[in-house]
């Protein structure tokens, strides 16, 4: 048996997959592979889940892209005359 089936490796192995957010049923999964020496197939789940996350954090970072957009008007609209920001909210709604 190679080290990374070691008992120790493959808890850390299982908390590591566990950190990446695997399901449950993934780290099982995955664990088994690596067990059965089935490394091509682990490196395809792994890199699924790799392509989860990748899009959950573009998601995310739309998310954040919105809320800067949102920062950046109202900061542009907090200006000294105030009557100038209610004007131009004025002929937004008029336009």
């Amino acid at each position: 048996a190679s080290d990374c089936c070691d008992p120790l490796a493959r808890r850390a192995v299982e908390q590591n997959l566990q950190d990446a957010g695997c399901s449950a049923a993934d780290v099982e999964h995955m664990l088994q592979l690596m067990e059965e020496g089935k490394t091509t197939e682990l490196l395809q789940a792994l890199k699924c889940q790799r392509c989860r996350l990748i899009e959950e954090l573009h998601k995310k970072q739309q998310k954040v892209d919105c809320l800067d957009y949102l920062i950046y008007q109202l900061k542009k609209c907090a200006c000294p005359g105030k009557s100038k920001c209610q004007d131009s909210a004025v002929e937004e709604k008029q336009g």
